[in-house]
Order: C-alpha cells, then structure tokens, then sequence
C-alpha cells in the first residue's frame, strides 16, 4: 500500500479544521437531559422530564396534561414536556430529592415532602385548623405577601416553585368506627405523610400517627397496619380508598397543597423565553386544575355512600373540640422568627387576632 507524506503546514490545517468541526459540533443548541446544558438564549429545543405522583384522570395529572399541552404550544414545538405520572419514577420523595439534585428537570409533589428538604418555614401551612372553609379565601391569601415569601424560601435548598396547587380540604377515613370527636382517635393508629407537623397534631388529638409513603397506603389500611387515614376527597376516590375503610368524617381539618417545583440552578439557566414559556403554562395548567379539583371535590360527596363509605359531617360542637386542641399548636410550631412572620402574615390576611 502506497504510504500519502504530509507535509508539516497540510498537517496543521487539517488540525485546525477538525478542531473548528468538533467545536461547532459541541456548541450544538439542542438540549434534552438533567443538569445545566439548557443555557443562554441560544438554545432551539428543550425536553422537560415532569414526574407525577398521581394516577389518570386525577386532576393533579390532567393540569400536567394541561402543562405539557400549553408548553409545547406557546413554545411552537420547541420544548417538549414527557410525563412520568404515578410515581413512575419512585416514591414522593425520591422524585423531590431527583429533582433537587438534577437528575430530573421538575415534578409535581407535595407540599408536606417538599418542607422535609429543609424548607421547613412552609410548614406553617400545614398547621390544622389555620385555613378557612373559604377556599377563595385561601387563594387570595397566597397570591400575596404570604405566598411570595413561602417561594422564596424554596430557592435556598435548590428548588423553584411556581405556585400551590389545589388538592382540596382534607377529610379523615376510618375502619370499625367513624371519627367525630379527638377522643374517637384515641389509641387509633392514624397513618400520615412523614410529616413533623401532623405527626405532633394527631399526638395531640390521642392517635398513633404511623408515617407511611403513600405508595404503601392502600396495603396498610388493607392489612391492619394502620386503622385510619387523612386526604382530599379525590385521593380517597382515584385511589380507591373506600375498598379499605368504612367511614368518611368531613373535618376539613386541613388544606392538601401541591406544587411543580423545578431544578432551581437548571431553570436559571434557561433562556428568559423559555423560562417566560414555562411559568405562564405552570400557572394557567394550575388555575385549570383548581377549578377542576373543586368540581370533582363536590361530585366524590355523592358517590362515596354508593360505594360503600358512610358519610358523616361533624356538628359545629364536634368541630371546635378539634379547633381548642389545634389553635395552640400553631404557636407551638412556630419555632423559627421565619415561621412567625409568615404565621403572623397569614393571620392578619384572614384577620385572626
């Protein structure tokens, strides 16, 4: 075989033109995974990885639906959306924790698990008690001062939030008896997320709180291992609780809130079109899903005794034995100068004293 010589100069340029070919090709604009590569204004395509918790149908994955289908629109197809509904990438936490550290872009979670990640100031919305029946109250308190100070605290652990989600006033279920009064919770043990805040409440209501992933529910309450439980009205139904529980009490003891939280150091390298893109589809897909959980929150009421789970609904009197042990906790909670303020801002907007 004929050997080519070249010469030191024809060595030198084909250097350089291989350089200037592998640069341009590592200067490519198309983004697709985790991490920090969909930076500047010069990126043309983008694929986010949303993680859910949820089953179909649930409106919590129809406004994800929703999300995808406003993103891809306003983007012109140039950010793609795959969703990972019911926890197909691992518990709740796990996809919290993925997206905290970069391995998925965001997830949809609860708020209960995002406080665990030392965001512990949002817990204040979780005291009992602390919301009104008035959910268009609760809405207007959080599209203020309280809402906006809650987000800013996430930024310091890595996460952007967006908003909160609805997921509907919480209701308690149980075997054997209904729970109507705190001393129906005696000795009972109770399941919840794992949870400081509700652990402490259902203490102090005489239960045994018994934190279990939500992935492990239906098992738990099937076998015995725990004998009641707390959700929104529609995590009862698409979860098919009521094949497990006898009764439903109304206590509305609580607010169940989600959220979309994202990569903070991922999103901040977006382009700001993307970034524009992407919070006006969070937000509108969340609005939608609101309206959604109330229309369905009002149909499930109906439904539940077909099923076979009694409804009861507690009397004012019921009512205020769980408010008089609840009310002092939130001072109790409040443990942190943070905490305080955000309490204290959420008490003047409702207009406790």
């Amino acid at each position: 075989m004929k050997r080519i010589k070249l010469s030191y100069p024809k060595i030198v340029s084909l250097t350089l033109i291989l350089i200037l070919f592998l640069t341009g090709c590592g200067n490519s604009s198309s983004t697709t995974g985790a991490g920090n590569e969909n930076t500047g204004s010069q990126a043309e395509s983008l694929t986010i990885k949303l993680a859910g918790m949820t089953p179909p149908d649930h409106p919590l994955t129809v406004g994800a639906e929703k999300f995808k289908e406003l993103v891809e629109e306003k983007s012109e197809g140039k950010i793609k959306v795959e969703l990972y509904p019911n926890l197909q990438l691992g518990a709740i936490r796990e996809q919290t924790e993925q997206v905290q550290l970069g391995t998925i872009h965001m997830t949809q979670t609860l708020l209960s698990t995002v406080t665990s990640f030392n965001a512990e100031t949002l817990q204040v919305f979780e005291y009992p008690f602390l919301w009104p029946n008035n959910e268009d109250q609760i809405w207007e308190v959080l599209s203020g001062e309280a809402g906006t100070k809650a987000l800013d605290h996430l930024e310091a652990v890595k996460f952007k939030g967006f908003g909160f989600w609805a997921g509907g006033f919480k209701s308690m279920t149980s075997k054997g008896d209904p729970i109507l009064t705190p001393s129906d919770l005696s000795g009972k043990n109770m399941r919840v997320i794992p949870s400081e805040i509700l652990i402490k409440t259902y203490e102090t209501y005489g239960a045994n709180p018994v934190p279990i992933e939500f992935a492990e529910l239906y098992n738990a309450l099937q076998q015995g291992v725990v004998d009641a439980q707390e959700n929104p009205l529609e995590t009862i139904s698409s979860n098919k609780l009521y094949e497990v529980q006898d009764h439903l009490s109304i206590t509305e003891h609580g607010y169940q809130f989600y959220m979309i939280v994202a990569n903070l150091d991922w999103f901040n390298g977006l382009s700001p079109e993307f970034q524009q893109i992407i919070m006006e589809s969070e937000e509108e897909s969340r609005i939608y899903a609101r309206d959604l959980t109330q229309e369905m929150s009002d149909t499930r009421i109906k439904e539940f005794p077909e099923l076979g789970l009694e409804v009861h609904t507690l009397s004012e009197e019921q009512r205020n034995e769980f408010v008089e042990l609840s009310l002092p906790l939130h001072k109790e909670f409040s443990n942190t100068p943070e905490k305080k303020e955000l309490l204290d801002i959420i008490y003047k907007e409702l207009g406790i004293q």
